[in-house]
């Protein structure tokens, strides 16, 4: 039966079918006694669904009617605590910016679960269950702007000290970029573009971009991913590119305030230093003029954390499954990544509206 009939009360339902049979009563007669209760229903309705059910009006002798106990007037009862949700109207001036967190691709590396074929597919799995909460929201408030922010080691590299020897990469430094990372970051940031009217890329350069230890800051391979992407499709209209040469990047949203950093600068032996981490970026805090979200990768751990009532901290996963590293740190490796909405609407949560895990598998 529809819905409308599941909120009578049992009692009732028999008694209207009674009625019903024994043509005491029409669908307009039942609409009316429906409405009393607050049920909202149209007699064509109410006789459709009769009649689905086999239950013809007047089929049964009225003397042959069952016998109710006296009840009083508006018997039907309705569920408690029903409440009707009510939409927001939806107006450009409420346009909200969807934020996306790529970090830890590490493009080229190979476990038992991942190679350069898991890797293109989860960069791809990571765009479409993205354009899924896009869409999902977009039925309640414009989204117009996506801001990308690329929190690094987005290749492998091919430095043995960081685990990056021959049984477990799958080809070069250079190639990992080339092949890999480029064309993967291209196509989400192209596809981006056909479905949001402005596209901005941020990025901070990881450990695993750098060349060698010795070597200049800006020797990284993250950075050469960075500047291909740009030379790429930088030009195009409604896509903005602009990455830190630096360790870290503040960048501004909605007029809210994100500290991007890799999360390489602090240590650990096992797990995830979390103290440590907060200790660190409270100094960043002070260091840099306050911000209201630090945003870092590295630790191949997805996590939120209302860290202090001036900043919330996002740390996002890998695409990497089986990691040999995360594993022996005793850190759970699942492959994911965040996604979430800024308003200018909710100045009480920095204007946080909503977050998801981006799972890519």
């Amino acid at each position: 039966m529809p819905q409308w009939w599941d909120a009578v009360n049992g009692e009732e339902q028999g008694r209207i079918k009674d009625l019903w049979l024994t043509g005491r009563i029409t669908s307009g007669g039942i609409a009316e006694l429906l409405a009393k209760a607050k049920i909202q229903v149209t007699s064509n309705a109410i006789h459709k669904s009769f009649q689905q059910r086999g239950w013809r009006w007047g089929s049964i002798p009225s003397d042959q009617a069952q016998v109710f106990p006296e009840q009083e007037p508006d018997p039907i009862i309705i569920a408690p605590g029903i409440h009707k949700y009510r939409a927001p109207r939806s107006k450009q001036a409420d346009a909200e910016t969807q934020v996306v967190l790529l970090s830890d691709g590490h493009a080229g590396k190979i476990t038992p679960t991942f190679d350069p074929d898991v890797y293109k597919q989860r960069m791809e799995g990571a765009f479409q269950h993205m354009m899924a909460i896009t869409t999902l929201h977009r039925n309640m408030y414009p989204i117009n702007e996506l801001v990308i922010m690329i929190l690094g080691d987005n290749s492998q590299g091919e430095n043995p000290y960081q685990g990056s020897r021959v049984e477990s990469i799958a080809m070069g430094a250079r190639n990992q970029v080339k092949q890999l990372a480029v064309p993967a970051h291209v196509s989400f940031v192209m596809s981006a573009r056909e479905n949001f009217e402005i596209v901005r890329v941020h990025g901070v350069p990881g450990n695993h971009g750098r060349v060698e230890l010795l070597a200049p800051e800006t020797s990284n391979w993250d950075l050469m991913l960075y500047d291909s992407i740009k030379n790429i499709v930088g030009h195009y209209d409604g896509i903005e590119i602009e990455t830190s040469e630096d360790w870290y990047q503040i960048v501004e949203v909605q007029g809210y305030r994100f500290f991007l950093w890799h999360g390489d600068k602090v240590r650990c032996q096992q797990g995830v230093p979390l103290m440590a981490l907060a200790k660190r970026t409270d100094a960043y805090f002070i260091q840099y003029g306050g911000f209201h979200y630090a945003v870092n990768g590295h630790w191949h751990k997805r996590a939120y954390d209302e860290a202090k009532a001036a900043y919330d901290v996002f740390m996002c996963g890998s695409l990497v499954s089986d990691d040999s590293w995360a594993l022996g740190k005793g850190i759970s490796s699942s492959p994911s990544q965040w996604t979430f909405g800024i308003t200018q609407h909710n100045p009480e949560k920095n204007g946080l509206s909503w977050m998801y895990p981006l799972w890519v598998d």
